[in-house]
C-alpha cells in the first residue's frame, strides 16, 4: 500500500512558456527559460520523492489557467498556480478511481 501524499507538480508546457511569463503577475519568479525550469523541477521532483511525497505531473495549460483566473476573478501568480494545480490533481484523481 502506498501511504505517501501525492503533491502536484505544474507540468508546463514549452510552447507556452512566453505566454506563461508574459502573462504573469510574478514573472520575476519564474524562471527565464523553459530549460530552466524543468532542471530545476527535476530537482525538486527528486527532492519530494527522498521525503517519502509523490509528485504528480499534472499538465498546465496556460490558457485554460489564464480563464481560470478571470472566471475565478484571481490574479495569475504562484498562489493561483498552485491553487490551479491542486484542482486539476483533485479532477484527476476523481476521473482515475471510477
Amino acid at each position: 500500500m502506498n501511504n505517501k501524499i501525492n503533491i502536484g507538480i505544474a507540468s508546463y508546457r514549452e510552447d507556452q512558456w512566453g505566454l506563461l511569463k508574459s502573462t504573469a503577475s510574478d514573472p520575476e519568479v519564474i524562471e527565464n527559460t523553459y530549460q530552466e525550469w524543468l532542471e530545476n523541477t527535476g530537482r525538486v521532483i527528486e527532492d519530494l520523492k527522498k521525503n517519502d511525497y509523490e509528485p504528480v505531473k499534472v499538465d498546465f495549460d496556460v490558457k485554460r489557467f489564464n480563464d481560470w483566473c478571470q472566471i475565478n476573478n484571481k490574479t495569475p501568480n504562484g498562489e493561483s498556480r498552485s491553487e490551479y494545480v491542486g484542482h486539476l490533481l483533485r479532477i484527476k484523481n476523481i476521473f482515475s478511481h471510477n
